[in-house]
């Protein structure tokens, strides 16, 4: 058998221009991009020819070239599983998890003749079976080959998870014909259901026969498995002949009561409609009746979902479940754009009108309706033509908003990987009568509660989850946008026996126990998809439970480094040997200083300055650290630190790209050290103009390490050097030496900086938060982050070098440089923008970046009016309210704006106009100065040691390429977007945690603060935008906790807000649009479960009862703090864009459901009760002793001292 598999090595390498040769090439090359091996014999032969790293997880980068060197970049084979390997988003795969795959499970794709069409679905990978199984029975997949259409055929499950106590086969169940749904599922679709006792599981999903399941095994030889093969086949055609019986049946019955997906009598009708086969979604999309684009569900009503199409004026909108046919966010779906007699009529008055139209049977404009299901744009042949049409029919009625369905899934979003949430038991109650166990002091679990546990086991085995009396779990995720999951009672069973036991039981600890998961698959028939089981992260509520979470539901890869990633790091005690320095340009004697944070560890840029000969300008340095001369391409370390691509920073941590070996000492550019960098030396003029560019290696040593509080106070002139406490290192380096370097710098970086701006920069800075922390890790203090002149010296010349390297290795290497760009913001937004701000007075010219720079800056420089009489303090008010208006303004203005993205030149080689960088205004940008957290700066970095062999030593771009063993084009691609993934992870998952900590502060620290008025929605809510924060709240009517009434002016766009009496006695002609809300004694969204912190239980409006009074509401809370002496709202209260309004802010944090802030206007009633209870207090205090005074305070308040600060390192993060 050795000599067997070592000749079909041979083959595989050499018989490129064979048939055979190439057939197995696609098998083993796509088994290996997508890290599914198919046996271990291919999983051996994976590691001889590319290394272990690659067949054990699968490689991100390193996947054109073997460990010897080889590159089959030019074998079409090559290509074919490059491409299927990049649909199934493996760079983004993370080790030992499934992936969302192309890769067709079952053993109908394996004998899928090449040419045949399937239906699109999302149905992944099969679910796995228990691990008594798993490595026994799996079955084969087969990868799909690049160009047969716009998506990739994905095989039907096979179900084979069986549970731990009784092994049986599941019996098939036919499709469209599950049992009604109760307790918990509403009647408005499928709704997030929390709490479902006495229900039964929702929708039924048939399984094939389990004679599919042993064929195909690894261990068969090809004949046997071929055998098996197609007697597997011929029976689960004949199942499925019967199945579409079923399902034809069930949708012709289902079809008369279903509309638009909504639900009737609380009962599931039908199935979801079939996806497109890939041959007519190909067709649709080359002719334009079909377009495709990333799906985003709107977290604030889940039945609401948009997928933006370049060249319309708005996302198209997809409403209900139906429509959305089973995608989940961030897919990328093909949509078909519905007739406009079923477009969504955004204006209330416009769809009365509508409705009084249809009443009086007004005839319909024949250009946007031809008949019931006919569309204007029918006869058109291509996109552009579809678009120009849509594009006319909106423009002439802008009250509506055009609506579309999915009818395919191009591309599964990682999403589907990353559930995270709790777990509720459906079908039965629990029982807190069965005997507790606890693990660690009970072997074996008491008989009542292991007979109950069997049974749910058993529910598994006898068929599908959801048969009568049969007990299942849903898994309800966090993310409101992800749907909810069903899970089998042995997916818990294996991951902890103890946690299906207590859901079993009803115990509170297992209600809050986070899980991760991911979507298995979801057939057609099924309301819910199912999902397999991870890990579990913790109790709810728990800051370090949640911070897993949040990690886990981006895919952070937080784990430790493993053995073979250590491996490659250098042996300790590490010296730089002479071998380093050949080629090296020696720094050492040169003043080289680094700034930075005063905590920063990881030390990467560094600063040096000098004057020209003849002192008519300045030589100046930025030298970085030299990452890539410790990552050897394709290694292990180098594919570890691809896959996390970037350091992610959370409040309280940081999980770092690289070991803290390299990142912390080998790379850090550590005072008084000897250090490898990669320098960029410009001779410049005193105006800061450029005369000439050095790049090479280098060496340095430097002298000290400055932090941005010291150079800013040299900047001011208050630097004292006594004061310091910061070693200078070197001989004869004095402060007063360093002192004037650093001034220098700044005196070129406000040159440069100036000269940026004029040149058509923007610059929009939102308030960022960093957090003190106690000992135990809560948070007791936050405030916004100021940047100043410090910052923007080392931010200059930053971003210099990013321009000059980015300049010199495109110039190089124009198919594969990895730069970065910022494509242009959406012009219709920036239209509404100018509108928004014009409509409250502020003139913004949005026409292009340097335009709106001036605005801004004209904006921030002009002064609010003055105003006869009125006093010193009142100035002041009028000056921070304008400042206020100001940070708004801002924060609207970075709504529009897209982000800027990795990407490689060859991807539009010919198209210079998209390099362009949006906000810096410069045509070539990339990063190159953070190589320690950031990996296309190591990409960037080995591209440009080989730029340097070409222009310094004469080798061709392609001897270069290979020498220094750079991506190619397609990888290099490829690792862009990946990359671009990665950092909107880590961005999304920093956010979240800002956001947990400022909820958890408010939480305990509630306090009254200032909004300025962001948005009106009607006589319903407004939302304001507190600049202390950086945040925005939104304020429901209803929840205020008073007898009020709204009234909504739509004309001057003004909410009043007067008590029910004044309006009556007020009453005259009634507004557009008035509404009395009164005291709200309605649900609101509740906690599900009723879990919640005591004070917050009320905070947002209670899932178990009336909406409490504000006096009341503001008794249940911790002690609100009103640190700047803030008046109370006076009522009738006049609401416009950019008012000030004062709001009591405080937050909801429940189990389950992320953390989110709550505020209610701050009124006399509140002021009332918060003086009574500071009386409350003061009497109390007087009754104890000084003592048990402080002690009660620190008890009642619940804030520890701060002892440090968050590790979100915003100084270097303000040019990313």
């Amino acid at each position: 058998m050795r000599r067997l598999w070592g000749g079909i090595s041979r083959l595989f390498v050499c018989g490129a221009n064979n048939s055979t040769g190439q057939h197995l090439q696609r098998l083993y090359l796509n088994s290996i991009l997508t890290g599914q091996a198919i046996c271990a014999h291919q999983q051996s032969l994976a590691k001889s020819l590319l290394g272990a790293q690659f067949a054990r997880g699968g490689s991100f980068g390193g996947l054109s070239r073997t460990s010897g060197g080889m590159n089959f970049g030019g074998d079409p084979a090559y290509q074919a599983a490059l491409e299927a390997a990049a649909r199934s988003s493996v760079l983004a795969a993370s080790i030992g998890l499934p992936t969302m795959s192309p890769i067709a499970p079952t053993l109908d794709a394996l004998l899928q003749p090449p040419n045949s069409t399937r239906p699109l679905s999302t149905n992944a990978v099969a679910p796995p079976r228990s691990s008594g199984q798993r490595n026994k029975n799996s079955a084969p997949r087969s990868g799909t080959e690049a160009g047969e259409g716009a998506g990739s055929p994905i095989g039907t499950p096979t179900e084979t998870a069986a549970s731990p106590a009784a092994k049986h086969t599941p019996q098939a169940r036919g499709p469209g014909a599950g049992p009604t749904g109760r307790g918990g599922v509403t009647a408005n679709g499928p709704g997030r259901e929390h709490s479902s006792a006495g229900g039964r599981q929702v929708g039924g999903e048939r399984q094939p026969s389990a004679s599919t399941r042993g064929a195909g095994r690894g261990s068969e030889s090809g004949s046997e498995v071929r055998a098996a093969a197609e007697a597997a086949m011929s029976q689960l055609r004949l199942d499925r002949t019967g199945e579409q019986e079923v399902v034809a049946s069930a949708s012709e019955k289902g079809a008369k009561k279903r509309v638009n997906g909504t639900k009737k009598d609380n009962q599931w009708y039908g199935v979801y409609p079939e996806h497109m086969l890939q041959q007519d979604l190909s067709t649709g999309l080359k002719s334009g009746k079909i377009f495709r684009g990333k799906i985003r569900i709107n977290p604030g009503n889940v039945n609401e979902s948009y997928v933006t199409v370049p060249g319309l004026p708005h996302d198209l909108l997809v409403r209900g479940e139906i429509n959305r046919n089973r995608a989940v966010e961030g897919d990328e779906v093909a949509v078909k754009v519905q007739p406009p007699f079923a477009w969504f009529i955004r204006n209330k008055v416009a769809q009365q009108q509508n409705q009084q139209n249809q009443q009086q049977q007004v005839p319909a404009d024949p250009q946007t309706r031809r008949g019931p299901e006919e569309c204007p744009w029918q006869d058109c042949t291509s996109p552009d033509q579809v678009k120009q049409v849509l594009c006319e029919l909106l423009a002439a009625k802008p009250e509506l908003r055009a609506t579309a369905k999915v009818t395919g899934i191009l591309a599964p979003s990682a999403k589907r990987d990353q559930l995270v949430g709790l777990l509720r038991l459906v079908g039965r109650l629990p029982d807190p009568s069965l005997p507790s166990w606890d693990p660690a002091t009970e072997a074996s679990m008491p008989r009542p509660l292991s007979a109950v546990v069997e049974d749910a086991l058993a529910g598994d085995a006898a068929g599908e989850p959801g048969d009568e009396g049969r007990a299942h779990l849903h898994l309800i995720p966090v993310d409101p946008r992800l749907p909810i999951c069903r899970v089998r009672a042995s997916q818990v069973y294996n991951m902890s026996a103890a946690l299906l036991a207590g859901l079993l039981r009803g115990e509170p600890a297992a209600g809050r126990t986070l899980v991760s998961g991911l979507v298995r698959y979801w057939n057609p028939n099924s309301l819910h998809p199912v999902a397999t089981l991870r890990a579990s992260l913790g109790q709810a509520g728990e800051i370090e439970s949640e911070t897993a979470a949040i990690l886990e539901a981006e895919a952070i890869r937080s784990g430790e480094f493993e053995a073979d990633v250590l491996a490659c790091l250098p042996p300790l005690p590490w010296r730089i040997s002479e071998q380093d320095l050949e080629g090296r340009k020696d720094f050492r004697s040169h003043r080289v200083f680094s700034i930075d944070p005063p905590t920063a560890k990881d030390l990467d840029d560094a600063l040096s300055i000098e004057p020209l000969p003849g002192g008519d300008g300045w030589r100046v340095g930025v030298h970085i650290a030299d990452v890539s001369h410790f990552i050897e391409p394709f290694s292990a370390l180098d594919v570890e630190a691809g896959r996390r691509a970037t350091s992610t920073y959370m409040v309280q941590r940081v999980i770092p790209m690289l070991p803290p070996l390299l990142c912390e000492q080998l790379c850090s550019l550590n005072p008084g050290e000897d250090r490898l960098t990669f320098s960029v030396v410009w001779d410049m003029g005193k105006d800061g103009s450029i005369r000439s560019t050095w790049f090479g290696r280098s060496v340095i040593r430097s002298c000290a390490k400055l932090s941005y509080p010291l150079v800013q106070r040299m900047i001011e002139g208050d630097f004292r050097a006594q004061d310091t406490g910061v070693w200078l290192h070197g001989d004869g380096v004095t402060w007063d030496q360093v002192e004037a370097d650093s001034l220098a710098l700044w005196s070129l970086a406000k040159q440069l900086r100036a000269a940026r701006f004029n040149g058509g920069a923007l610059r929009l800075d939102n308030t960022r938060l960093f957090f003190s922390l106690d000992n135990d890790g809560n948070p007791v203090a936050a405030a916004p982050y100021v940047q100043k002149e410090a910052n923007q010296l080392v931010e200059e010349f930053m971003v210099l070098a990013n321009i000059s390297v980015a300049q010199f290795v495109s110039g190089v290497f124009p198919d594969r440089a990895m730069l970065r760009r910022h494509p242009p913001p959406n012009e219709s937004k920036m239209g509404e923008l100018r509108d928004a701000a014009q409509a409250a007075g502020v003139q913004l010219d949005v026409s292009s970046a340097s335009s709106l720079q001036a605005s801004l800056a004209a904006l921030r420089a002009s002064e609010p009016p003055e105003v006869e009489g009125q006093s010193a303090v009142e100035r002041l008010s009028s000056a921070a309210r304008h400042r206020r208006m100001v940070d708004l303004v801002i924060m609207l203005a970075t709504r529009p704006m897209q982000l800027a993205k990795y990407f490689s030149t060859g991807d539009c080689e010919d198209a210079l106009e998209l390099w362009r960088h949006y906000a810096l205004a410069v045509d070539h940008y990339t990063h190159f100065t953070s190589p320690i957290r950031r990996y296309p700066d190591v990409v960037v970095h080995r591209q440009l040691a080989a730029a340097l062999d070409v222009t310094e030593k004469g080798l061709s771009p392609l001897a270069a390429a290979e020498k220094h063993r750079l991506l190619d084009p397609s990888l290099t691609s490829r690792v862009a977007d990946h990359c671009n993934e990665r950092r909107l992870a880590a961005r999304d998952a920093q956010d979240a945690s800002l956001r947990l900590y400022l909820c958890v502060l408010l939480a305990r620290q509630p306090c009254v603060a200032l909004g300025t008025v962001n948005g009106l929605g009607g006589d319903l809510f407004f939302s304001a935008y507190l600049t202390e924060f950086g945040t925005e709240v939104t304020v429901r009517v209803k929840e205020m906790g008073a007898q009020l009434t709204a009234e909504w002016n739509q004309g001057a766009k003004v909410l009043t807000l007067a008590r029910e009496l004044e309006a009556e006695a007020g009453a005259g002609a009634m507004p557009i649009g008035r509404k009395r809300q009164g005291q709200a004694a309605g649900r609101g969204r509740g906690r599900g479960q009723g879990q919640g912190q005591g004070p917050n239980s009320a905070a947002g409006g209670s899932g178990d009862g009336g909406n409490p009074s504000l006096a009341e509401w503001v008794d249940s809370l911790p002690p609100v703090r009103n640190l700047h002496g803030l008046q109370p709202a006076r009522l009738p209260l006049h609401l416009r864009q950019f008012d000030d309004v004062p709001l009591i802010m405080t937050a909801v944090l429940a189990a389950g459901e992320p953390p989110r802030l709550t505020a209610r206007v701050y009124l006399p009633e509140a002021e009332q009760a918060l003086a009574a209870r500071a009386r409350e207090s003061e009497v109390a205090a007087k009754a104890q002793g000084p003592g048990e005074e402080a002690a009660a305070a620190a008890e009642g308040s619940n804030v520890g001292l701060a002892v440090r600060q968050s590790m979100v390192p915003w100084d270097s993060m303000l040019v990313d």
